[in-house]
C-alpha cells in the first residue's frame, strides 16, 4: 500500500527530526535531555495545529464564510489528523477490515484521498456491534483516475452482500466520488442506498493544490465531475449527503449537494473528523435505517 509506505517513511523522518531538535536543545540550552525531548515532541501537535488552522481559515474565507463551530472543529480535526497520519493509515491499513456477522443491511466503507481503510476501524466496530456485515476497502493504486476504483467497489459489494443482499455504500471525501463512479459503471441494482461524508460532489478549491489525476478530477468545474453528473441515471439509489459547514478540505461547503439527495448539514466538525465522530456514526446508522424502510 503506497500511502502507508509513504507515511511510514515520513514517520521515520519525523522521528529523526524530533531527536535532532531535542539534541540541539539539550546542547545549547540549560534543559536536560528529558525536558528537551518533551519540548521537541510538543512541536508535533503544534505543527499539526498550525497547518490545520491555516486550512480552516482558507476553508472559511474561500468557502461560505461560516465561522460558527470553527474552534471545536479545529480542535477535533487536529486530533483526527494526528490519529490518521501518525498511527492508523501507516500502521493499520494492511489489516483486513471485515465482519460477516449480523442480519442488518451490509455496508461497504470507502475511504478518501491519501488515506486507507484504517480510518474506518472505530466506525466499523460500531457498525459490526449494531449487527451490520461490512467490508472496508483500500483504493489502490492511489493517484490515478477515480474511475479505476469502480472494480474494487464492485468486488466489495459482491462480498458484503454475498451476491444476494442489497448493500449500503458509505464514502468519505473522494470515496463518495468513487461510489458515484462505480454506480455509473455498474448501475444501482445491488445498492440499498448511499451515504457520503464530506464529499466534493461539486469539486473543492483545495484540489487546486494537488497534481495527481484524482486531485485534478476533484477541482471545481473539472471536466470529469461534469461528465460524471451528466452520465448519472435519473433514478438511482436513495442518497444522503452529510456535510460540515466547517469543512477544512472541501469548500465551498454549501454547494456540495446533488439533485434529489437528502442533505444533513453539521457545524463544529472537520473533514477527517467526520469519520471519527460518534455523533456522525449515529446519523449514518439512522440513514441506513431509512434505506431499509
Amino acid at each position: 500500500m503506497l500511502i502507508a509506505r509513504i507515511l511510514r517513511l515520513a514517520l521515520l523522518a519525523g522521528a529523526g527530526a524530533v531527536l535532532g531538535v531535542a539534541a540541539l536543545l539539550a546542547s545549547i540550552t540549560p534543559l536536560g535531555w528529558p525536558a528537551a525531548l518533551l519540548l521537541s515532541l510538543a512541536l508535533v501537535p503544534a505543527g499539526f495545529g498550525l497547518v490545520i488552522g491555516a486550512e480552516f481559515l482558507a476553508g472559511a474565507l474561500l468557502g461560505n464564510r461560516h465561522w460558527r463551530g470553527i474552534l471545536p472543529a479545529w480542535l477535533g480535526e487536529v486530533g483526527a489528523a494526528m490519529r490518521t497520519f501518525l498511527f492508523a493509515v501507516p500502521l493499520l491499513g494492511g489489516r483486513a477490515l471485515r465482519s460477516d456477522a449480523g442480519e442488518r443491511l451490509p455496508v461497504v466503507l470507502v475511504h478518501g484521498y491519501f488515506c486507507n481503510r484504517a480510518v474506518w476501524r472505530p466506525f466499523a466496530r460500531h457498525l459490526a456491534h449494531a449487527g451490520h456485515p461490512l467490508v472496508a476497502i483500500n483504493l489502490e493504486p492511489p493517484f490515478g483516475s477515480i474511475d479505476s476504483h469502480a472494480p474494487t467497489i464492485a468486488r466489495a459489494v459482491a462480498m458484503a452482500g454475498d451476491g444476494r443482499r442489497p448493500v449500503v455504500l458509505v464514502g468519505h471525501s473522494m470515496g463518495g466520488l468513487a461510489i458515484r463512479a462505480y454506480l455509473r459503471q455498474a448501475g444501482p441494482d445491488a445498492i440499498a442506498g448511499v451515504v457520503t461524508l464530506g464529499t466534493p460532489h461539486r469539486g473543492t478549491v483545495a484540489a487546486a493544490l494537488g497534481r495527481s489525476l484524482d486531485a485534478r478530477q476533484m477541482r471545481r468545474g473539472s471536466e470529469w465531475l461534469g461528465k460524471l453528473a451528466a452520465d448519472e441515471a435519473a433514478i438511482g439509489p436513495p442518497f444522503c449527503i452529510i456535510l460540515s459547514r466547517n469543512d477544512n478540505i472541501v469548500y465551498p461547503q454549501a454547494e456540495q449537494v446533488l439533485p434529489g439527495a437528502r442533505v444533513l448539514r453539521l457545524d463544529g466538525v472537520g473533514h477527517l473528523d467526520l469519520v471519527y465522530r460518534s455523533s456522525v456514526w449515529r446519523l449514518v446508522e439512522a440513514e441506513i435505517g431509512r434505506f431499509r424502510s
